[in-house]
């Protein structure tokens, strides 16, 4: 696994328990408490650990409903009238994401942020890794991906 920064360090720490979290307590097939649980995960820490300012819909106690992702971390200059001044993490949630390139993960491709998060499940180990696959080829393919501008310099 590559190097991982602090908040993507503390990401992973705030997702790992949730698969024996949701085994234990009966919900591993409700795939409603798994977005909810993601969510208010996230929420807690961004507000709390980094500062954030929070976007989601269906969890409560956040700055705003859903704006243009599913989450989203994000900085204003003061409060609610102030000028955006950074996302620092986008999230897309999609249970059963189109098998060949979902449109919510290529918002994520797009977005000008610190960190992208993409949660999908598939049946397989195989699935997962042709879909992760296909997913880094629409990374390389994106004319505005930093890796695209370096590519093309060569």
């Amino acid at each position: 696994m590559p190097d991982l920064d602090q908040v993507e360090e503390a990401i992973l720490a705030a997702l790992e328990t949730i698969p024996a979290e949701a085994v234990a307590g009966g919900w591993l097939y409700d795939r409603r408490r798994w977005t909810r649980t993601i969510k208010t995960r996230l929420r807690d820490l961004g507000a709390q650990k980094f500062g954030a300012r929070i976007c989601a819909a269906g969890c409560q106690n956040t700055d705003e409903g859903e704006w243009l992702y599913d989450f989203a971390w994000y900085r204003m200059t003061q409060g609610v009238t102030g000028d955006l001044v950074a996302l620092d993490l986008v999230m897309e949630c999609e249970w059963t994401p189109h098998p060949e390139m979902d449109g919510d993960f290529q918002k994520l491709v797009q977005a000008r942020t610190h960190h992208r998060l993409w949660i999908f499940e598939s049946d397989t180990f195989e699935a997962i890794r042709a879909y992760i696959g296909r997913c880094q080829q629409q990374i390389e393919t994106f004319e505005g991906t930093l890796l695209a501008w370096i590519m093309r310099e060569r």
